[in-house]
Formats: C-alpha cells, sequence, structure tokens
C-alpha cells in the first residue's frame, strides 16, 4: 500500500485487520472508522503497487473489493466469488456507495424472521448453529452455504456435521465435488435449504457505481515518486454521493380502528344500518334476554297444589 487517506487523514496497514482462511486466501479488511463527509476528496483512497506480490493461485490480475456492512461476516467471501467488484491494475477506480434499508413486516404479512438475535424465532439446527457459532448477524445466504456444507458431509459419509461448504470441497476429488455442486445448485438447494434458513425480514443493500480511467504516468510518478509504469498500480476512491440513504419500510395497510371503521362503512352503505342502529340492535337483544330470564325465574318459582 503506497497510500491511503479516509476524510483528508492518514491511514496506514495499523488500520486495516488481517483475515486468513484456512486455504490460505488473504483479506484485508478497513476497521470501522466512519466518513462523516460526503464527496470524492473525504473518500477511503487506497493505491496499491502489485508489482511485488507473488500468487501463485491467482487467476486474475488485480484485487477484489467488497463492501458490506460490519455486522456481515466477510470470513468467506476472500475465497468465494459470491459478490464484490474485481478491480484491474493501471486504472483509477471511482466508486461511490449509496445505502438501501429494507424492513419489512414478520409473519403473517410475509414469511420471514423480525428477530434474528433469538435462538427462539425459528426451531432450525441450521439457525440455531449460526446463531451460536458466529458473532455476526443472521443472513439467509450465508445458511445455505452451511446447509450445502451439511448436505456434502452426508453425501460423503461425514455423519450429520455442520460445515460452510468452503471448508469442505477442498478436501475431497474436484470431479466428485463439482458433480454434487451442479446437481445440488441447479434446483435442491431452495427446495432442501428454504425450510431450514428462514428469511430475514431487515437488509442493506449498498447500491455500488464504479466508474474507472486509465492512470497517468506522468501524474502518479511524480506525485508518488515512484519509478517505472503505473500498470501495476491501483487506486481506489469509495466515498459516498451524500449521507442520504433510503428506507424501505413496510407497514399494515389498516389498523384496527380502520377494519372497524371500513366495516360500518359498508354495513351503512349496503343495508342501512348505523353506528345507532346497532346499539338498538343489542339493547334489543338485552332487553329480550331480561324478559325471558324473568319469565323463567317466575315459572320456577310457582307453588304447586294437590
Amino acid at each position: 500500500m503506497v497510500y491511503c487517506t479516509l476524510n483528508l487523514a492518514d491511514c496506514s496497514e495499523e488500520d486495516f485487520d488481517t483475515i486468513i482462511d484456512e486455504f490460505g486466501y488473504v483479506s484485508y479488511k478497513f476497521k470501522s472508522y466512519k466518513s462523516y463527509t460526503p464527496g470524492m476528496q473525504y473518500g477511503l483512497q487506497i493505491l496499491i503497487n502489485l508489482e511485488d506480490i507473488e500468487c501463485d493461485r491467482c487467476y486474475l490480475d488485480g484485487i477484489r473489493l467488497i463492501i458490506h456492512n460490519q455486522s456481515i461476516d466477510p470470513g468467506y467471501y476472500s475465497g468465494g466469488t459470491k459478490s464484490g467488484l474485481t478491480l484491474a491494475p493501471g486504472l483509477s477506480h471511482e466508486i461511490s456507495v449509496r445505502r438501501t434499508f429494507s424492513y419489512k413486516l414478520g409473519l403473517p404479512f410475509n414469511n420471514c424472521i423480525k428477530n434474528v438475535n433469538s435462538l427462539k424465532s425459528y426451531n432450525s439446527e441450521l439457525y440455531q448453529f449460526m446463531l451460536s457459532s458466529t458473532n455476526y448477524s443472521y443472513r439467509q445466504t450465508d445458511c445455505f452455504d452451511y446447509c450445502m456444507g451439511r448436505e456434502l458431509n452426508r453425501e460423503l459419509n461425514n455423519s450429520n456435521k455442520i460445515d460452510h461448504w468452503l471448508q469442505i470441497h477442498r478436501k475431497y476429488p474436484f470431479e466428485k465435488f463439482w458433480q454434487f455442486y451442479l446437481r445440488f445448485t441447479r434446483g435442491k438447494i431452495n427446495n432442501v435449504c428454504t425450510p431450514f434458513c428462514p428469511l430475514e425480514c431487515d437488509s442493506i443493500k449498498y447500491e455500488v457505481t464504479n466508474t474507472f480511467t486509465k492512470l497517468s504516468d506522468n501524474e502518479f510518478n511524480t506525485l508518488f515518486e515512484i519509478n517505472g509504469s503505473t500498470n501495476n498500480l491501483i487506486w481506489v476512491n469509495i466515498y459516498y454521493e451524500n449521507l442520504e440513504y433510503t428506507s424501505i419500510s413496510q407497514v399494515p395497510h389498516m389498523d384496527l380502528f380502520d377494519l372497524i371503521s371500513n366495516i360500518g362503512s359498508n354495513l351503512s352503505l349496503f343495508i342501512g344500518i348505523s353506528f345507532i342502529s346497532l346499539a338498538e340492535i343489542i339493547e334489543l337483544l338485552l332487553e329480550l334476554f331480561c324478559i325471558f330470564f324473568e319469565s323463567k325465574k317466575e315459572t320456577t318459582l310457582l307453588p304447586t297444589t294437590q
């Protein structure tokens, strides 16, 4: 890393956490510092030199950038390809970010779980395993990864063990795993995993726009005192366009008061009953009940003759 700033303040390697998974993939997670000012000049600006980096298993030149919420588990993102942007060297990448928060109603309005932090919210071994074994927020897509790992363990006669599929597939012959992967993901994953992995009602989505241009040798060599070509350099600037965000919330179409009001309006419209008429009907029923009760009482107390 040649250069790093956030909010116009310098940052260094100490501001990144290093994540190494069991396959040797290395990721660098920026710590949870906040950006209080929108605009390109206040974003996270990083210049990376790939010239001295050796990678035996790399199939693409560049880096993978993943923008996620701090509560989301990034542990398996480095080796996987489920999300993120691939940034090519020799280019300047200007990445603007917008946030969308979605809040859905739970049952009976939607088939989703509102409180995903409680073990009692859903009776599923996979769901409870994820809550008890990780400190990150529950997501259905992550639960599917563990579900696929459990099914792979079962197919390999590895009892009922639950693992992330990335922890398993490199331990077994590739052809055997690939046949399972194609068979499982082409239709079975939803049928098998959905009953055990409920959908979360609340979610955060990051909308990312990547604008890139070719780096100028003269400009970057002079500014950062770099000798040679910029073909091995990657300039990344991640920023908020503004601090506004989109919030999508579901609310009931009507509450109890609206329901009673609609019932009264329809009764009045179609059969001419008003609230006063309803009260009169209730009063009449009470009077009839009282008359019946009194007559029953007099009949019971009537003396008998011999």
